[in-house]
This record gives structure tokens, C-alpha cells and sequence, in this order.
């Protein structure tokens, strides 16, 4: 999880992967944002940095382990 670097194509891969609307991974992220910040993600204008980019790890792992958060 350490040093990854979340590219937009990185994280609409994530979302699309759980099946996810942006506003249902908003919702997984408890993102204030809501589905705004994802979609400023996805589209690279801004990038998750501290406590979100930890999450995105932890949906990520839980994403290849085949298990949900």
C-alpha cells in the first residue's frame, strides 16, 4: 500500500472491478466529497493524498483477495 502511486486509470480500474457507481465508491471511501472527488480522480484534475489513498489501498487489497470492506 506504501508508495502507490494512484493514476485516474488506477482508480476508475478499482471501481469498475467492484462494480461500483462513483457515487457507491464514494459512499465505500466515506468520502465527504462524494462522488465529485472521485470523478476529479478519475479524471486526474486532483489526486487522493493521505487517509484516501490509504483506503483506496485497502479496497484494493480486499478487491484482489476477493473480500469487501
Amino acid at each position: 500500500m506504501a508508495g502507490t502511486e494512484w493514476t485516474p486509470a488506477r482508480i476508475l480500474e478499482l471501481r469498475l472491478s467492484r462494480g461500483e457507481t462513483q457515487a457507491e465508491f464514494a459512499t465505500a471511501m466515506r468520502l465527504t466529497g462524494g462522488k465529485g472527488t472521485v470523478s476529479q480522480w478519475e479524471r486526474g484534475t486532483h489526486k487522493p493524498t493521505g487517509t484516501a489513498a490509504i483506503r483506496l489501498g485497502l479496497l484494493d487489497r480486499a478487491a484482489k483477495e476477493g473480500s469487501q470492506i
